[in-house]
């Protein structure tokens, strides 16, 4: 089976997860630029807000609010069942899978 680069990225984030555990910060780091421009956005409906397009400004206002608390209910969900899964899944093959990848032929 070959990976795509996508598939490498979370396999990567998953195991600094299970190194360093599976914290707010931990998660912060993965997602920090959707969140600046979910606050670009927002920043950007402020302009819509004061100058009369107050119905476009506050819908995209209400957009980048309900992706932020999207966000924040994802991180709970996972980290609820970051136990299970750490538990689950075979770390060696991972690491293995991560290190074939990393090294040039």
């Amino acid at each position: 089976m070959k990976f795509t680069r996508l598939q490498f990225k979370v396999l990567r984030v998953w195991l600094r997860y299970h190194a360093s555990g599976y914290g707010i910060g931990q998660w912060f780091r993965t997602c920090w630029k959707h969140w600046l421009l979910l606050g670009a956005m927002c920043a950007w409906s402020y302009y819509f807000v004061v100058p009369g397009s107050a119905a476009v400004g506050w819908g995209f206002f209400g957009l980048c609010l309900g992706a932020f608390l999207r966000d924040i209910g994802y991180y709970q969900v996972g980290r609820r069942a970051w136990p299970v899964t750490d538990r689950v899944i075979d770390w060696k093959q991972v690491q293995e899978l991560v290190d074939a990848h990393d090294k040039p032929v």
